[in-house]
């Protein structure tokens, strides 16, 4: 998603398509992680929601897309779990005024 085609990148630009591959990675990772984290706690350490799951991981490659080749990887797991407890509460937030898309 965020690399681009960066097996055709050569130089600097062939490492920025890296590092944008590997912080993508480590926010989408984080972003689970912290959204399953915060529904397994909410549900009396019963079960996972997978929808939680799911909204995180798409909170966290929101988020990291605009800075993914310039951040550091450890900005990247900041980024990526803040911005699925950011993104899982507004979903349910909207959901809870009944507004929908």
């Amino acid at each position: 998603l965020n690399a681009g085609s960066s097996d055709t990148l050569v130089g600097s630009w062939g490492i920025a398509g890296a590092k944008a591959a590997a912080n993508t990675g480590i926010a989408v990772a984080f972003g689970v992680f912290c959204s399953m984290a915060i529904s397994l706690k909410q549900n009396n350490w019963k079960y996972i929601n997978i929808f939680d799951a799911v909204i995180g991981s798409m909170g966290a490659v929101v988020a990291i897309t605009s800075g993914c080749a310039y951040v550091h990887p450890w900005h990247a797991a900041v980024i990526g779990g803040l911005s699925s407890f950011v993104s899982r509460y507004t979903v349910h937030f909207l959901s809870w005024l009944q507004i929908d898309d």
